[in-house]
Order: structure tokens, then sequence, then C-alpha cells
């Protein structure tokens, strides 16, 4: 089922693609890699790394789950 989905961008990852947020459709179903959905559908973040958080949770795999906030990011370190 494809739905409508906000996504944010923050920091150099924002200033890579051009815009701070975006308006996507996915298919919440397809259970995809979600690092290589956002390459393919954003080639300027090949040469970067980047993680993805859906609501407030880093993810490898797109959840089997309606998305309410999706958010890319620099990855970072706590100390």
């Amino acid at each position: 089922m494809e739905k409508t989905c906000d996504i944010k961008f923050f920091a150099g990852l924002a200033d890579k693609i051009g815009k701070a947020s975006d308006i996507i459709q996915i298919d919440w179903s397809i259970g995809e890699d979600v690092k290589n959905y956002f390459k393919k559908k954003y080639p300027q973040l090949n040469a970067l790394p980047f993680c993805v958080a859906v609501d407030l949770e880093i993810v490898e795999v797109f959840p089997d789950k309606e998305i309410k906030e999706l958010v890319l990011m620099p990855p970072f370190a706590g100390g």
C-alpha cells in the first residue's frame, strides 16, 4: 500500500540534497533496505554516511507499518 510520507534531512545531508525536507511515496510493505532506497532516490547520498530514523528509531529496513516521521541524518557519536 503506497502512502505519502514527509521526510526531513539534517545537517550536511540537507546541504548535499539541496533542501531540508521532501515528500515521498513509499510502499510500507516492501521491507526494503532504507539506505539503498534513499541512495537510489537521491544519488547525492551515495558518497555520504547516513542513518535513517523512523518514528525516532534508527532502522535498517522499512518497518511493516505506517510511518509517521522519517528523518535522514549523519551518523553521530555519544560520549
